[in-house]
């Protein structure tokens, strides 16, 4: 049986939609969340610079992401916001959680009221067009990015 390009990106996106609702499910806070709000605890202690930097991460925290690696930004107005790329797949497109330690802007979620909303943070390409799969509170939020 031959597995075409489009039937394994299918596979890709349900398996993360079933995660993501895995996560949503857990009593309390997502574990999800959970895991992005360590590595942004540890991120605060790095002396992070005010533009968006990849980071690897120290060996107890390097298993919440794909990579190993987290990117972490210092917005202008002091909030930290961690981007955790869970599952990486074709052309760079992946699926993560986000979180920051402070609630987004409003300008901040484009097209909030549409399915297909996504967060932009200012002109920091590392936090751009990241897609809403589900939001779990103001500071966390399940993500994706897909070129098409």
């Amino acid at each position: 049986m031959k597995t075409s390009t489009r039937n394994i990106h299918r596979q890709f996106q349900t398996i993360g939609k079933t995660l993501a609702d895995l996560a949503c499910r857990l009593p309390g806070r997502p574990m999800a969340c959970v895991h992005c709000v360590s590595v942004l605890e540890w991120l605060k202690s790095q002396n992070l610079p005010a533009t968006a930097s990849e980071f690897t991460l120290p060996p107890r925290l390097a298993h919440m992401a794909a990579t190993g690696t987290a990117s972490g930004l210092r917005t202008r107005d002091g909030r930290y916001c961690v981007l955790l790329k869970t599952t990486i797949g074709w052309k760079g497109n992946f699926q993560g959680i986000f979180c920051s330690d402070g609630p987004l802007l409003p300008s901040e979620i484009i097209g909030g009221a549409t399915r297909r909303a996504y967060i932009s943070i200012g002109d920091e390409y590392l936090f751009q067009e990241l897609y809403i799969r589900r939001r779990y509170s103001d500071r966390c939020f399940a993500v994706y990015f897909d070129l098409n």
